[in-house]
């Protein structure tokens, strides 16, 4: 880690030994209070939008093939590891 810090105009804690303690917001925002206090609701409806999100990207990977398209790799997360 460098000793120095580049970005001396961001309030960027330098820690060079053990956590840094940044410093906490002002609390909840109302729509994370509320997605918390009615977690069923907020998890279908994430399970929803992630299912639309994944039919999306598989219909559009067809119809690229379909078009005779190269086809696109999968991400994988792994691949940003060192």
């Amino acid at each position: 880690m460098p000793k120095y810090n580049d970005f001396g105009h961001l309030p960027i804690p330098l820690v060079l030994k053990g956590k840094s303690k940044l410093q906490r917001g002002s609390g909840l925002s109302p729509r994370t209070y509320a997605n918390r206090q009615n977690r069923v609701n907020h998890g279908n409806y994430m399970k929803r939008r992630t299912t639309g999100l994944s039919r999306f990207w598989k219909e559009r990977a067809q119809r690229r093939i379909d078009q005779g398209l190269p086809q696109i790799k999968k991400w994988n997360s792994n691949s940003f590891r060192d």
